[in-house]
């Protein structure tokens, strides 16, 4: 894709891990990736939530490798529901974020995830199928239908419980 650049909004700052192993790690991984300049690779500092949404606005897709102690991933969650079309591998909470097939791709493996990249960048029709149905399917969630699905998770699938004394017959009737 000559004319695609990757825009990496990262660092250990993201995660609070100034000065651990993993942010020497992190940093390592960014230090390559700020040699790329010339290939379109672009590095900025982790940014607030204004300045994110700004970046996203203007982006077409999120590619996100993802991170095995992340447990939701606002970042992902806010570009899925402005309709940024997703890649990413099923690491921490991302196929929790990215319907697969649907607002974007969940990749088992880097081979996958780089043809998924290609694809969704060159093919326009994908990206607006993802786009449109991000949109649909992934904003929207006001508090009643959040609380509506939680109610669900605690109390009407008895054989999936995940909060000790919530039961069926605890549930007030209305």
């Amino acid at each position: 894709m000559p004319a695609a650049e990757l825009h990496i909004y990262g660092g250990g700052a993201v995660y609070g891990l100034a000065g651990t192993p993993r942010a020497q790690q992190m940093d390592e991984v960014l230090a390559r990736a700020d040699r790329l300049v010339a290939l379109g690779v672009r590095r900025f500092a982790p940014v607030g939530r204004q300045a994110l949404t700004t970046a996203l606005s203007d982006a077409r897709a999120m590619l996100y490798r993802g991170d095995p102690g992340e447990t939701f991933c606002l970042a992902l969650a806010e570009a899925q529901a402005m309709g940024v079309p997703a890649v990413v591998k099923p690491l921490g909470s991302t196929s929790e974020r990215v319907i697969d097939g649907v607002t974007g791709r969940v990749t088992a493996d880097d081979d996958a995830f780089v043809a998924a990249a290609v694809a969704l960048l060159s093919d326009d029709g994908l990206w607006r199928r993802w786009h449109v149905a991000a949109l649909e399917r992934q904003r929207g969630l006001g508090w009643d239908t959040v609380g509506a699905r939680f109610e669900v998770l605690i109390f009407d699938e008895p054989n999936k419980r995940r909060f000790p004394g919530f039961a069926g017959k605890n549930r007030e009737k209305n």
